[in-house]
């Protein structure tokens, strides 16, 4: 498996905000791993309007439905 760090999340942000220049909102889902709240990806989101979400500490079963639910709901 490929390690990641705060820098690919801050390109992969970037990527995202230039795939969908014409979206009113974007809202990233994303783990609470420290590369991905870091300084470096949450000042890249915010610069590029990006609101990014994120589960709670320790949901190993989160991410199958919590994600959907937060967005149906319009949570984050």
């Amino acid at each position: 498996t490929e390690r990641r760090t705060k820098l690919d999340w801050a390109l992969f942000v970037q990527d995202i905000a230039q795939s969908y220049p014409d979206a009113e909102r974007i809202t990233l889902v994303m783990d609470n791993a420290r590369y991905q709240r870091c300084a470096l990806v949450q000042d890249t989101a915010k610069e590029l309007g990006i609101e990014l979400l994120f589960l709670p500490s320790y949901s190993p079963n989160a991410p199958r439905g919590y994600a959907r639910e937060c967005l149906a709901f319009g949570v984050g």
